[in-house]
């Protein structure tokens, strides 16, 4: 049996937690909204004096702000997509230079934590390799360990396969009486 539907994997933690921001997170998430604030404003000191003469086309400009209020709005409202999203997209626009790359990592760093949480239920190194150690020991030893998301989301762990389809599936030719 090759193709034998695998079970369904689910979330290790609600998904409110996945989606959410902790106190770290918001902290780390204000200070990345105060430093985009600064990148828009030096490159406004750039743009305008004359002795720099930096080429900056007013998409930028003009980009730069409306990505920071959707970092801080959503770091206010503690939303880790749209943090995620306001974080690396004024990052790319700042530049991949010194200006831009500390919030493409704020928003990797992010990315990592929500995979953590979904997959093994802590954020942290320290406990989702103690989670994952655990799992490989139990698979090991060929016990299963209980799905942690199944009493969450109510969801059973294996479902059954779907009967075929009268409709779609061809009879199977009679055999033959020997």
């Amino acid at each position: 049996m090759a193709n034998a539907p695998r079970a369904r994997r689910v979330s290790a933690v609600p998904r409110e937690i996945v989606m959410g921001l902790d106190l770290n997170e918001r902290r780390a998430g204000w200070f990345a909204t105060g430093y985009s604030t600064i990148c828009f404003l030096l490159q406004i000191y750039l743009y305008a004096t004359p002795r720099f003469q930096v080429q900056e086309s007013g998409f930028s400009f003009a980009l730069i702000p409306l990505f920071t209020i959707v970092l801080g709005i959503s770091v206010w409202r503690h939303k880790r997509a749209g943090t995620i999203f306001g974080a690396v997209f004024v990052g790319l626009i700042a530049g991949l230079g010194v200006l831009g790359l500390p919030l493409i990592l704020f928003g990797g760093w992010l990315l990592i934590r929500a995979h953590r949480l979904q997959k093994y239920g802590e954020a942290n190194f320290v406990g989702s390799s103690r989670v994952a150690r655990e799992r490989a020991v139990a698979k090991r030893e060929g016990k299963s360990l209980p799905n942690q998301g199944s009493e969450i989301s109510g969801a059973p762990a294996a479902r059954r396969p779907a009967a075929p389809s009268k409709r779609y599936t061809p009879k199977k030719p009679a055999r033959k009486k020997s």
